[in-house]
């Protein structure tokens, strides 16, 4: 340091002499590095620091950018638990529900041929999932995925007759499936 650039401080007020009236070199610095940029002193023991001040702001700036990512990441991983919470949730009372139906059937079950088991299974099942969405999902009307498109009411209602024609084929193929297991059962003698 220059004696001309240590009275200049001085006289901006960058720096302040002790009670003493001597200068203290570890409070100047502290006080010169507060109030001017450190980069614009041509000091050699201070290149070595402002390098150094540098690389930690660019590490912090790394970092910074991590932090931002593995936050995002965690709220991505919440959000997905939270839509298995909601999944298991809805299978859970969806299997309390098919119990209870299934045990209500009972007589049904005992009454059909056990060809029909298979229908007869599989519309309990579809029941207990739609009571299940009703129940978690009381927004939803009771209709169940047609409820959530915002479509004319005739189409809606087409939709629905469509969805229902397509369960009674799906449950027919599925008897005649049981059918056709049962008969190849029957054959082996098992």
């Amino acid at each position: 340091m220059s004696k001309q650039s240590v009275s200049r401080w001085l006289k901006d007020g960058w720096v302040c002499l002790g009670a003493d009236g001597r200068l203290d070199p570890t409070v100047a610095i502290g006080q010169l590095l507060r109030r001017c940029d450190p980069g614009r002193l041509r000091a050699r023991w201070l290149r070595q620091a402002v390098g150094e001040v540098q690389d930690l702001r660019d590490n912090l700036a790394i970092a910074e950018d991590r932090a931002t990512a593995a936050e995002a990441a965690l709220r991505d991983a919440l959000a997905s638990v939270a839509g298995r919470d909601e999944w298991i949730a809805s299978a859970e009372r969806a299997a309390a529900i098919w119990k209870t139906l299934l045990v209500d059937a009972a007589d049904e079950l005992r009454a059909a041929p056990t060809a029909d088991w298979p229908a007869i299974l599989t519309r309990l099942e579809l029941d207990a999932d739609d009571a299940a969405d009703a129940q978690l999902y009381p927004e939803v009307a009771p209709d169940g995925w047609l409820a959530d498109l915002k479509l004319d009411p005739a189409v809606a209602a087409e939709m629905a007759a469509l969805d229902a024609e397509l369960d009674a084929a799906l449950d027919a193929e599925a008897a005649s499936a049981w059918r056709e297991l049962s008969d190849t059962a029957g054959e082996r003698g098992e």
